[in-house]
């Protein structure tokens, strides 16, 4: 049965509110493979009933609002998207929570504020809605909104402000962890709001950088400072009831550690850290750590660059990957460009596949990540052009904002065109047409953005014809073709097992 096929026109070009067409991208050079010159995708027919159906439409979106606004958390639902952002009068306002639902294209269907004043400091999906910390400038409340951006209910908690205040659900249970006058104290909420049980620990005073729920069995993250400028990560582990079961320290003398997220699986506890190895605070990169149980070390990936690297936000992906977004300062340092947001890919074994970068003439960050059902990833943030103004993204697999169609992006000198496509036998039929002699390479990549097979070849100038020898299972690969000046990008439909 052959291929039923439709082309997804994207928004890229779409403006946002104010008229101004999306921001472009930079991808960062880490590895001889990657696929890092801009990229810019032109859409063409193709012929017969035969193209190819990739998912959600990706995009670009700043949100306007007349003060200052940053967006810190999104999630998928049925109809589009949700988001949570900080919204205040300008700079020195009081902040407010704003729940956003959006269409699948990243267009703002609704906005609700939350009835508590005050900023969102942890989101967390809870069942089919977001459950939100915001913090006054004197106490804290978690209150829950639906997908349809509703209000259900608001819970204060007990005590004073709780700072560095993290949030983590399983479908039954809230659990809010924060500092209240240097210590911890954590909360544990059911699905109404009703407070299950909440409980202060004075003897622990390490600021709290992340929290999960994992099998009735909380993990909290934390830094606790140390002398010489150096600082350690610490891993609370408490029973359903907030019971102490154990208390790890990690990377002890190691340098200056930042917690910033923690997930659990049935393989082990991945931590993201940004760690700063100079005392100027200017050079740092981002690590993510596995853990066994036993807490000990199984392995480090590691995002760095020339020179400051940071994250804040992780999400594990469907094939045990992970996905973290931050910001960058390792491109040339100005005033007028002092960050881009930047989105990594890890693998399960904590290789670094790619990195992108985003960003204009502003500092640009990057504040949560989220996985769509797509394989793709919504990423929220700021960029501070005109104030701070929330900014939203939906990239491809690969962290790329282009439509991702069957034929990318080729030059007229430079084009590499797929001849079959669904492809059914062993090898990929396309033509390379070259400026002049030279030397190309061949890389096909996964949805992953995975390397799956490649090598490098003459070619002459004009017509080169390949028939490309590949085995691979079915799916969708990407082929880059580039030689040292150009590149050319094509999309191919793999089909085992005949038509």
């Amino acid at each position: 049965m052959g291929f039923i096929v439709t082309i997804v026109r994207n928004c890229f070009e779409k403006k946002d509110a104010a008229g101004r067409q999306n921001r472009f991208f930079r991808s960062a050079v880490y590895s001889r493979d990657q696929y890092t010159d801009k990229h810019f995708v032109k859409w063409g027919q193709m012929s017969g009933i035969i193209a190819l159906l990739i998912g959600f439409p990706c995009f670009s979106s700043i949100i306007q609002s007349e003060g200052a606004q940053t967006l810190v958390y999104s999630t998928q639902t049925a109809f589009g998207y949700s988001l949570v952002g900080s919204l205040s009068s300008g700079w020195g306002g009081v902040p407010e929570t704003v729940v956003y639902t959006t269409d699948q294209y990243g267009t703002v269907v609704s906005q609700t504020a939350a009835s508590f004043s005050g900023e969102p400091v942890s989101s967390v999906k809870f069942q089919d809605g977001i459950a939100v910390i915001c913090n006054s400038s004197e106490k804290t409340a978690v209150t829950l909104f639906s997908s349809a951006g509703v209000e259900l209910w608001l819970t204060e908690l007990t005590g004073e402000q709780l700072l560095n205040a993290e949030a983590a659900a399983d479908g039954k249970y809230i659990v809010a962890a924060g500092n209240v006058c240097g210590f911890l104290q954590v909360t544990e909420l059911d699905s109404t709001g009703n407070i299950v049980w909440s409980t202060n620990y004075p003897s622990i005073t390490f600021s709290v950088g992340g929290v999960f729920l994992y099998d009735d069995v909380v993990f909290i993250l934390g830094t606790s400072e140390e002398p010489n400028w150096h600082s350690s990560v610490r891993v609370l582990v408490l029973n359903s009831e907030g019971t102490v079961l154990e208390l790890h320290t990690l990377f002890s003398g190691e340098g200056r550690m930042s917690s910033q997220a923690i997930t659990v699986d049935d393989s082990g506890i991945y931590i993201l850290v940004n760690a700063t190895t100079e005392r100027n605070n200017m050079i740092g990169e981002v690590r993510l750590v596995k853990m066994n149980f036993l807490m000990e070390p199984q392995w480090a990936g590691v995002l760095s660059g020339t020179g400051r690297e940071t994250a804040t936000g992780m999400v594990s992906l469907a094939d045990g990957g992970f996905a973290v977004s931050g910001w960058s300062n390792s491109i040339p340092f100005s005033e007028s460009d002092r960050s881009d947001l930047s989105i990594g890919r890890f693998s399960s074994s904590g290789d670094l596949v790619w990195v992108r970068q985003y960003g204009g003439a502003s500092a640009d960050y990057g504040l949560s990540v989220a996985a769509v059902s797509d394989g793709g990833l919504l990423v929220t943030g700021c960029s501070t052009e005109d104030l701070y103004q929330g900014w939203f993204l939906k990239t491809d697999s690969l962290g790329f904002l282009e439509p991702q169609g069957v034929q990318d992006y080729s030059s007229d000198e430079f084009s590499a065109v797929l001849l079959v496509n669904p492809v059914v036998s062993e090898f990929l039929p396309f033509v390379l047409n070259c400026p002049e002699p030279g030397v190309v390479k061949i890389v096909m990549y996964d949805t992953a953005g995975r390397s799956v097979a490649g090598y490098t070849t003459a070619v002459t100038s004009g017509e080169n014809l390949f028939n490309m020898s590949v085995s691979v299972p079915s799916g969708v690969y990407s082929v880059l073709v580039s030689d040292a000046v150009n590149h050319s990008v094509f999309r191919a439909v793999v089909c085992r097992g005949g038509r």
